[in-house]
């Protein structure tokens, strides 16, 4: 058998010419369309994860066409079908419940469901990130109109909760200074280094 590496040469240029990702553009519209609002008491039932698991395809979809400078169907499918401010709105959703609901389930939870509760924390991120790709676009902001506000709401929390909650303190107050310090002196005291001499 004789292989012509002309003919490699242009199987594998074919092959750069077809999108790569894990759905197609018409499975993409059908799932984009099939996109609907779920209540809070739906949030990790089956059907909820079964739309979590389209969102997660979209988003991989979405970013496999954006780093290969592809045609970007998600985003547009999300344009069409008017479904970027339903995006926002799962967003909202997905952080109100990670932040009321989630305290009250997770001590009732057991080890089953721990899986469908990590399911419901990652969908946030999910979200958060299909929007990241999505609102490269100028017509996918525009589309998403006043929820652009909720959008800009959530992401000032974020920023908040990081300058507060996930910082570790920016100063110690001075008799914590003097803790430190006489821990510091303690210690290099027992190691027979005095920190301020070395």
């Amino acid at each position: 058998m004789n292989i012509n590496l002309a003919d490699v040469d242009d199987l594998s240029s074919a092959e750069h010419d077809v999108a790569v990702g894990p759905l197609v553009a018409p499975e993409a519209e059908h799932l984009v369309e099939a996109l609907t609002a779920m209540a809070v008491g739906d949030v990790a039932s089956d059907a909820w994860l079964t739309q979590h698991g389209w969102l997660e395809r979209l988003n991989m979809q979405a970013h496999a066409n954006a780093a290969q400078m592809r045609d970007e169907f998600v985003m547009e499918a999300l344009v069409l079908h008017d479904k970027l401010a339903f995006i926002v709105h799962d967003l909202v959703a997905s952080e109100l419940w990670r932040a009321r609901v989630l305290p009250l389930v997770k001590a009732q939870a057991n080890r089953q469901d721990g899986v469908r509760l990590y399911q419901v924390i990652y969908h946030e991120a999910v979200v958060c990130n299909l929007l990241e790709v999505c609102l490269f676009h100028r017509q996918a902001c525009e589309a998403v109109g006043d929820a652009l506000v909720d959008l800009c709401d959530y992401v000032q929390r974020q920023l908040v909760w990081v300058q507060t909650e996930a910082a570790p303190p920016r100063h110690l107050s001075a008799r914590d200074a003097a803790e430190a310090r006489a821990a510091l002196l303690a210690d290099a005291g027992a190691g027979g280094s005095d920190p301020e001499t070395a």
